[in-house]
């Protein structure tokens, strides 16, 4: 009976801890957290939105323009660009972020017909050009 009863008491404090658990696990960290993704999130969209990453975006579209008159054919990461849309948007994750953050902000079609574009043309200032544009009509 004594072993029984110390038995006993060392399930008694488990059994006690299993029962207070779920009472001290709050449910307020997890929205603690939830409420920093969406504020993260908020602050990207709104990174996004401002208008340093569009001035950025135009001013990649000038040098763009500059830099595609003088040259004669297209630089090795340019041709990659060219195979793929994963390609393409890793040439402007990599070269162009200002572009890419607002690429990133629109439509999967639109990111399509830009690809589509930008395969056409061969040239990153259309594709570029293409970007604000799109991108401006979201802002309507």
């Amino acid at each position: 009976m004594i072993k029984f009863i110390k038995l006993n008491m060392k399930y008694k404090y488990l059994l006690v801890f299993i029962l207070i658990t779920p009472f001290m696990i709050s449910p307020w960290p997890v929205a603690t957290a939830n409420e920093a993704s969406d504020e993260y999130l908020q602050g990207l969209d709104e990174e996004i939105n401002s208008p340093e990453y569009l001035s950025q975006a135009k001013r990649d579209l000038i040098e763009t323009e500059k830099r595609e008159k003088k040259q004669k054919k297209l630089s090795p990461s340019a041709l990659r660009a060219l195979r793929s849309i994963k390609a393409f948007e890793t040439l402007l994750k990599t070269e162009f972020p200002a572009s890419h953050n607002i690429y990133s902000s629109l439509s999967r079609s639109s990111r399509i017909s830009v690809f589509k574009t930008y395969k056409k043309t061969k040239t990153l200032s259309s594709a570029k050009r293409m970007i604000i544009k799109k991108y401006m009509a979201t802002l309507k």
